[in-house]
C-alpha cells in the first residue's frame, strides 16, 4: 500500500523524541539529587566542626556543665567555626551561588549550619537555565560535641 509509506518513519522519530525527553529527565534529577547530597556532605562537615568550636567566654565563665559533658557552643562561636571550615574547603568556589544562610545554636550544645546554592541540570539548554536561574537547594545539617 503507498499509502501507507513513511508512517513507520514518524513512529519511530516520536518513539524517540519521548526517550530523549525522559533521558533528560531523569539525568535532571540525578544531577539536581548529587548536587544536593555534595552540598549536604559540605554543610554537614561543617556543622561537625562548629560543634567542635568551643565557645571560650562560656566555658571559662562557667566550666562544662553537670551530666554528660557536651561543648558550650554560642552563636558566635558555632558561625566562625563553620566559615572557617567553608573557607578552608573552598566551599565557595565549588558551588554555584553558594551561601551560609545561618549558623548558630538553638540550645547552647548543638550546632545548626543552614547553605544553599544553585544546581544547573546538565541536558537543559542554557535558555532555559538563563530563564530559571537553576534549581535552588538549600540543605541543613546539625551537630553535637561531646567531650567525654
Amino acid at each position: 500500500m503507498r499509502g501507507d509509506d513513511g508512517r513507520i518513519t514518524l513512529l519511530v522519530l516520536g518513539y524517540f523524541l519521548v526517550v530523549a525527553v525522559l533521558l533528560g529527565v531523569v539525568t535532571g534529577i540525578a544531577a539536581v539529587q548529587t548536587e544536593r547530597q555534595r552540598l549536604f556532605a559540605v554543610a554537614d562537615a561543617a556543622a561537625l566542626d562548629a560543634a567542635d568550636a568551643l565557645a571560650a567566654d562560656a566555658y571559662f565563665t562557667g566550666g562544662l556543665p553537670a551530666g554528660p559533658v557536651r561543648v558550650p557552643l554560642t552563636d558566635a562561636s558555632v558561625r566562625a567555626g563553620a566559615e572557617q571550615h567553608l573557607a578552608e574547603v573552598g566551599a565557595g568556589s565549588r558551588f554555584d551561588r553558594f551561601a551560609l544562610v545561618s549558623a548558630g545554636t538553638a540550645d547552647g550544645v548543638t550546632a545548626e549550619v543552614v547553605l544553599t546554592a544553585v544546581a544547573t541540570p546538565p541536558m537543559v539548554p542554557r535558555a532555559v537555565n538563563a530563564w530559571t536561574g537553576g534549581v535552588p537547594i538549600t540543605v541543613t545539617a546539625r551537630a553535637r560535641a561531646a567531650t567525654g
